[in-house]
């Protein structure tokens, strides 16, 4: 596994020496305390791989013009919160104004430390974790994810399938027929394919940082189940490859490495735009799973979350739950329709 050299954060201007004592716990230490663990081979949890920037810029925001690395957790109010921290984060960033996503993942990077705070001792409560970022700014509220046409899809694939090479394409097959995410994909290997019981094995995710790794949460482990006409494509492309090693990528290079997720999102894209569909990513294969499996599976939002590797079912009606209420509110009408008599 790689992993970024020890000055990628520049820890040390922002961090003090790691205290056993509760009252003298510090952001800043406290961030160098888990990178000290990463380097001796403990479990880490994953928002310190993929969200490094966002510890940065929170260690560098500014509490009553200190350092927020060097200021006393047990000293942290809520006004310092909301007045001084989150306006920083709002206000930062290189267009000037943050999206509300990126706020809430910098939310989440903060209730890691505030969580650790609490559970020894330092705070009794998280001031940080009570505050709405909807509400923050009302011009600026994520817009609703919509979903992605089945005629576009198929036409987008034809053009992939015309335009570029077999393992392309069934990158692109196996990303709408899973829901995988671009970096479960980029570190799928050949023995996580089960042809006999038609499942795909999910645990390995790649990222450019740090190489493959384990997927970051436990609910990111999953099994999916394979349709058969794909499983037959996988099976045919296996044999054309002359039946490579199990533990070599499906969809890498053939130097062995895998493609960084802006390969297959490039070709995506020229292809969507060959077809006259202009925004596209390769995320959105993943939501167009989610609307496929959300349609078949109706109220049953456990397997859907489960299938998609969600860490919990909220996440699944956080990100789909106005698709859910669509269909209901069609399915409503339509039956009240039946009984309407103009």
């Amino acid at each position: 596994m790689k992993i970024r050299k020890d000055n990628s954060l520049n820890f040390a201007k922002l961090v003090g020496k790691f205290s056993k004592d509760p009252k003298k716990l510090l952001p800043g230490s406290y961030f160098k305390y888990e990178y000290d663990r990463m380097k001796k081979g403990a479990i880490l949890p994953g928002y310190f791989y993929d969200q490094e920037e966002i510890i940065k810029v929170l260690l560098e925001c500014k509490v009553d013009n200190k350092s927020l690395s060097k200021m006393l957790v047990r000293n942290l109010s809520t006004g310092h919160c909301q007045f001084q921290i989150l306006e920083q984060l709002e206000n930062g960033g290189r267009r000037g104004k943050r999206s509300i996503k990126t706020l809430r993942n910098m939310r989440t990077v903060f209730n890691k430390l505030m969580d650790f705070a609490i559970a020894c001792g330092c705070r009794s409560d998280n001031p940080f974790k009570a505050m709405k970022l909807d509400n923050i700014r009302g011009d600026d509220l994520e817009s609703q994810l919509k979903k992605i046409n089945p005629y576009d899809i198929n036409i987008i694939g034809e053009q992939i399938k015309k335009t570029y090479d077999r393992q392309t394409y069934l990158a692109f097959q196996f990303s709408i027929m899973t829901g995988v995410r671009a970096g479960e994909l980029a570190a799928l290997t050949w023995d996580k394919i089960s042809f006999d019981t038609n499942e795909v094995t999910i645990n390995r995710s790649y990222k450019r940082e740090v190489g493959v790794a384990n997927v970051k949460t436990l609910t990111g482990n999953r099994i999916i189940p394979l349709k058969v006409d794909l499983v037959q494509q996988l099976k045919e492309f296996y044999f054309k490859l002359g039946r490579p090693d199990p533990k070599s990528l499906v969809f890498g290079q053939k130097c062995g490495n895998p493609y960084h997720n802006t390969y297959y999102k490039h070709r995506l894209q020229r292809a969507a735009k060959a077809v006259g569909i202009n925004a596209i990513k390769w995320h959105d294969l993943r939501h167009y799973y989610a609307s496929v499996m959300l349609d078949y599976f109706g109220d049953d939002i456990w397997t859907v979350s489960n299938l998609m590797g969600h860490n919990d079912i909220s996440t699944t009606t956080k990100v789909y739950g106005h698709w859910i209420q669509d269909a209901k509110k069609k399915e409503k009408l339509a039956n009240d329709l039946r009984n309407i008599t103009f």
